[in-house]
C-alpha cells in the first residue's frame, strides 16, 4: 500500500515562466503518511457531530509525533504569559461550518493549555436565507465545548448575541469603513481580524456551470474571470471585494478556498489562481497552495478543492529572524499531510428509515408533490427524445415499467416523470452506482461510487461531490430514497444533528401543536448549504497546520490584536 498523498505546490513562478499546475507531491515522512492514511474515520462521529472535536486533538498529537519539540500553536508556549486571543471572520460564509471548526480548535488548545483562543468577529453572505442560517448558528453557540472555548467569543446562555457578531450582506463593501449588517439592521464598522476564511463565488469558475463555459467560448477575448471587473455569476465582484478587504485591513492569515477549476489553463499559461496569487503577493502575502480531496481527510465523499494558506509577511509580530517563511511552509505541508485519513463507507452515515427527520422530509416532499400535481401545468417533454436515445444506446426499450423494488416506494412516488424515467434508465446503465443525481441530464446522472478495496477488505462507496440543488438518489440506505440535505452536510462533517437539536431546545426551531418541527430549515436550504460548503476536516487541518508552523511574537497586552489591526488598517490606507 502506498502512502496517502496530498496535492500541493508552492508560490507560483514569475509571470514570464510557464505555469506549473498543482500536482500530487509526497510530503512528510512516508511511514507517518502510511500510518495516517490507515486510520479510518468512525462514522458514528459524523452522525453525532463530534468528528471535528476528535480530529482537532488527534491532529495535534500527530504534529507532536512528527516534530516532537515543535510548538503546537503560534510559537513556544513558555513565551506566552497571557492568553493569546486571535479574531476570525468568514466571507462567502454559506453554512458557517467554520464556526464549529474554531470551536474544535479552541477545545483542543484549551485541553493542552496552549493559551490560544479564537473569537468570531463577523460573517459575510449575500444570500438572505443563508444569513438567517448563519445567525442561527451564532445564536446556538458552542455545541460541545465549555463556554471558555466557545468559538463565538462568548455567545452563551447568559450573553445577548444581538450585541455582537456582525453579519454583513455584501463582500464588495468590506473594503469600506462601514457596511450594512443585517444582524443589527444598520451600518456597522468593518474591523480587521487576525484570520480570514473564505473565497469568492465559484459560479463563473466551476466546470459545472454551462453558462459560464458558453460565455467563455463565445467571447474568449474577455480573458480570465478574475481579471474582469464583473462576471455573470459574481466571481469577479466577490474577488475584488476580498482583495479590497485584505488591502484595507491586512489580516495576519487568510485561508482561501475555491473549486479546482480555478487552476484550469486559459489564455496561454496563466490561470485564475495565478491572478489570485499575484494580487495577494502585491499586498504583502506569501501563500502555500494545496489541491485537496475531502475523501483524503476521512470524509465519505468527493470534494476536490484548491486551498491557499496566506501569511502576511509584513506583520510586525511574525517571527522571521530565526525561521524563514520557506521553512514555515515546508513544515506547514508536512503538518497538513499528517492529517490525512481514510473514509468510512458512505452508506454508514445514512439515516435509518425510522429517523424522525427522514419521515418529516418525506412528508414535506409528498405535500410538495401533491401541490404540484394540482396547480402545475403539464411538464415539459423536451427530455423525452434524449431519454429515448439513451435507452436505444443501451439496447433497452424506452418506457420501462417500474422495477419491483420501487413499487410502493413513497420517495419514488414524489419524483417527476422525467426524474423517475432517468432513474430507471440509469439503473440499467450503471447498476452498481451507489448514488444518482436525478437533477442532472441523463448522461451525467450516475456516480461510480464503489471503490476498490484492499485484499480481504470489504469494498466501500464514496458519495459524489455535493452540489447545490442536487436530487441525489441512493440505494445504499435501508430503503432506496433521496439523500437529505442534513445528510449532505454530514458528508462534510458539519455537526448538523446536534445543531438542529440545540436550535430546537433554544426555541429557534419552534414546534407546532403536533410536536413536529416547522419547515425551517427546509431540506432544500440544507441541501444548498451543503452544495456550497467546505470540507471541514480539510479546513481544520489547514488552520491547525498553519498555526503550528507560524510563530508570532507574544502580544504586549491582551488587546493587542484589535489595536494592531486598527493601526495597520490606518497605515495601509495612507500608503495606498
Amino acid at each position: 500500500k502506498k502512502p496517502a498523498r496530498v496535492e500541493m505546490s508552492s508560490m507560483p513562478p514569475p509571470a514570464k515562466k510557464a505555469r506549473t499546475q498543482l500536482r500530487k507531491n509526497d510530503s512528510g515522512d512516508a511511514a507517518l503518511m502510511l500510518e495516517a492514511s490507515s486510520r479510518v474515520v468512525d462514522p458514528q462521529l459524523l452522525l453525532n457531530g463530534k468528528l471535528l472535536q476528535v480530529l482537532a486533538k488527534e491532529n495535534l498529537a500527530g504534529f507532536q509525533k512528527l516534530f516532537p519539540d515543535a510548538p503546537l500553536a503560534l510559537g513556544p508556549r513558555q513565551d506566552r504569559t497571557n492568553l493569546m486571543t486571535l479574531t476570525w471572520a468568514s466571507v462567502c460564509s454559506g453554512s458557517e461550518g467554520i464556526f464549529h471548526v474554531m470551536e474544535a480548535m479552541n477545545e483542543a488548545y484549551a485541553e493542552l493549555d496552549l493559551q490560544v483562543k479564537l473569537e468570531h468577529v463577523f460573517s459575510c453572505e449575500n444570500v438572505p436565507d443563508k444569513r438567517v442560517w448563519i445567525e442561527a448558528v451564532i445564536n446556538a453557540g458552542a455545541l460541545f465545548a465549555k463556554e471558555q472555548t466557545d468559538a463565538s467569543g462568548g455567545v452563551g446562555e447568559d450573553d445577548s448575541p444581538e450585541s455582537k457578531h456582525c453579519i454583513f450582506e455584501d463582500i464588495t463593501t468590506l473594503g469600506d469603513g462601514r457596511a450594512f449588517c443585517t444582524r443589527h439592521g444598520d451600518k456597522c464598522q468593518v474591523t480587521g481580524v487576525d484570520i480570514l476564511f473564505g473565497g469568492t463565488s465559484c459560479k463563473d469558475l466551476s466546470r459545472q456551470n454551462s453558462t459560464a463555459k458558453a460565455a467563455s467560448k463565445a467571447n474568449p477575448a474577455s480573458g480570465l474571470v478574475l481579471e474582469q471587473n464583473t462576471s455573470r455569476g459574481g466571481s469577479a465582484q466577490t474577488f475584488h471585494g476580498l482583495m479590497a478587504y485584505c488591502q484595507t485591513h491586512r489580516p495576519r492569515f487568510v485561508v482561501f478556498e475555491n473549486v479546482d477549476a480555478i487552476d484550469d489553463a486559459a489564455q496561454g499559461q496563466q490561470t485564475n489562481l495565478d491572478i489570485l496569487m499575484t494580487a495577494m503577493g502585491q499586498l504583502g502575502y506569501q501563500g502555500q497552495r494545496l489541491m485537496t480531496d475531502a475523501a483524503e481527510f476521512g470524509l465519505p465523499c468527493r470534494r476536490r478543492r484548491v486551498y491557499v494558506f496566506f501569511v502576511y509577511t509584513k506583520n510586525p509580530r511574525l517571527r522571521q529572524y530565526d525561521r524563514s517563511l520557506g521553512t514555515v511552509m515546508l513544515k506547514f505541508r508536512s503538518f497538513v499531510a499528517s492529517c490525512v485519513r481514510s473514509p468510512p463507507c458512505a452508506s454508514s452515515i445514512l439515516l435509518a428509515d425510522d429517523d424522525d427527520g427522514l419521515q418529516e422530509a418525506l412528508e414535506e416532499r409528498i405535500e410538495k408533490h401533491e401541490r404540484s400535481k394540482k396547480g402545475k401545468r403539464n411538464q415539459s417533454s423536451n427530455w423525452v427524445a434524449q431519454h429515448m436515445k439513451a435507452a436505444e444506446g443501451l439496447g433497452i426499450r424506452w418506457g420501462l415499467s417500474t422495477p419491483p423494488e420501487l413499487c410502493g416506494n413513497e420517495w419514488y412516488g414524489t419524483l417527476t416523470d422525467r426524474e423517475a424515467d432517468a432513474l430507471k434508465i440509469s439503473q440499467h446503465q450503471s447498476p452498481l452506482a451507489g448514488f444518482r443525481n436525478l437533477s442532472q441530464t441523463i448522461g451525467r446522472i450516475n456516480s461510480h461510487s464503489l471503490q476498490a478495496a484492499e485484499p480481504g477488505a470489504q469494498p466501500k462507496h464514496l458519495a459524489p461531490t455535493m452540489l447545490p440543488g442536487q436530487l441525489l438518489w441512493t440505494h445504499l440506505a435501508e430503503s432506496p430514497r433521496l439523500v437529505l440535505g442534513r445528510e449532505a452536510l454530514m458528508f462534510h462533517a458539519f455537526p448538523i444533528l446536534p445543531l438542529l437539536a440545540k436550535l430546537k431546545k433554544k426555541g429557534i426551531i419552534a414546534e407546532n401543536s403536533a410536536g413536529k418541527q416547522k419547515r425551517w430549515p427546509s431540506e432544500q436550504l440544507l441541501q444548498e448549504l451543503a452544495g456550497n460548503s467546505m470540507a471541514f476536516p480539510v479546513v481544520l487541518a489547514i488552520a491547525q497546520a498553519g498555526f503550528a508552523a507560524v510563530w508570532l511574537q507574544p502580544a504586549n497586552t491582551e488587546s493587542d490584536s484589535g489595536s494592531v489591526a486598527a493601526a495597520m488598517a490606518a497605515m495601509n490606507l495612507l500608503m495606498g
